[in-house]
């Protein structure tokens, strides 16, 4: 399951005319597992990030916790705050087909400067994949 493993590698990927996304071996991608995808800026270009939506759950599961044992208004505004910035990274999610492909909405790849048929770097980060224009 992608995710369950540290995932390392790089592969270039063509986006295709349906706007989808395979995702490569090394990532351990299963069908029907359920991904995150989220916008990630970074100077000038803006990455699509890939994780499993129960690691991103259990974060904000975490933080959640954590605020209802807040000792100050202070710390709960501000693991509030942690919150709402992790909600507002998400731009979708979805499960993975049977070929292990992710359908990217247009209104996000165009927020990321992409478009079907361009070449992008997968790259694995740990837990999660970056993707990035070639």
């Amino acid at each position: 399951m992608f995710g369950d493993k540290l995932i390392i590698g790089t592969k270039n990927f063509k986006i295709d005319s349906k706007n989808r996304l395979a995702m490569p071996t090394f990532t351990n991608a299963c069908p029907n597992d359920l991904l995150v995808l989220e916008l990630k800026k970074e100077e000038q270009e803006t990455l699509l990030r890939f994780s499993l939506y129960k690691d991103y759950l259990n974060l904000a599961e975490l933080l959640s916790e954590k605020r209802k044992k807040a000792g100050s208004i202070e710390e709960f505004e501000k693991l509030s705050q942690e919150i709402e910035v992790i909600c507002q990274k998400l731009a979708c999610c979805d499960y993975l087909d049977n070929q292990r492909r992710f359908t990217i909405p247009n209104n996000i790849l165009n927020e990321a400067g992409l478009a079907s048929g361009d070449e992008v770097l997968i790259k694995g980060a740990g837990t999660s994949v970056l993707v990035r224009k070639k």
